[in-house]
């Protein structure tokens, strides 16, 4: 039996990594990106359509990004739409405030908008574990530079709020997870907040509608 050494597994990840390269995606890129990257990754009642994603394209082209390989290949994406905040903590929008309805961003972008906005980050199941998102983050810092915003937010999901609920027996309570530390350290625990944080990101407030769906008995039955 054989197996790679460290090294190698290093060395091949960043070759890989060379040949990433980010750009806006088109409207023609929307078929392949939903089927890729939003349809693997998304719960058919929280997923947007190939057409939705077009529209974004044509809303705002800057602030659709999408990640290829060296072979052309669909890695990665990220959805952000331009909008106007106060800075007030207490009047920060919602995820679906953000996105309108439809949710291709037709009704709430703001050309002159004050504020990028990160709204939705896939990676294919074939890239992850790469810190493919941290280098999506970083584009969309160079493009709220590029704009002159004076915010970039986002609305982001903790990925290990279920496991320490069931560690814990399932009394932890979700803001207070989110303040979680490490020990003797201001990192967080959850290890997709303790990515940002190494980011520089600040949270803020805990959007209480996040991930909330309103659907008819028809089609909540048919989700089952």
């Amino acid at each position: 039996r054989f197996t790679k050494t460290n090294l190698q597994i290093q060395t091949e990840l960043t070759e890989l990594l060379k040949g990433m390269t980010i750009r806006p995606w088109s409207p023609g890129d929307a078929p392949e990106i939903y089927k890729v990257l939003e349809h693997p990754n998304w719960a058919p009642w929280l997923e947007a359509s190939a057409i939705t994603l077009a529209a974004r394209a044509n809303v705002f082209p800057q602030g659709q990004l999408v990640m290829t390989d060296g072979f052309g290949k669909y890695a990665a994406s990220l959805s952000l739409n331009q909008i106007d905040w106060d800075g007030n903590v207490s009047h920060l929008p919602t995820w679906d405030e953000v996105a309108g309805d439809p949710t291709d961003y037709s009704m709430t972008y703001k050309p002159t908008g004050n504020t990028l906005v990160l709204l939705s980050m896939n990676v294919s199941p074939s890239y992850k574990g790469l810190q493919l998102p941290s280098k999506m983050i970083d584009a969309s810092v160079n493009i709220a530079r590029s704009l002159g915003v004076d915010h970039l937010i986002g609305s982001f999901r903790p990925s290990g709020f279920g496991e320490t609920k069931k560690e814990l027996g399932h009394e932890v309570n979700f803001g207070q997870y989110c303040m979680m530390t490490q020990p003797n350290s201001t990192k967080p625990v959850d290890p997709w907040l303790r990515s940002l944080w190494w980011k520089g990101m600040e949270m803020l407030a805990v959007d209480p509608k996040a991930m909330t769906v309103v659907e008819t008995i028809p089609a909540f039955t048919y989700y089952q």
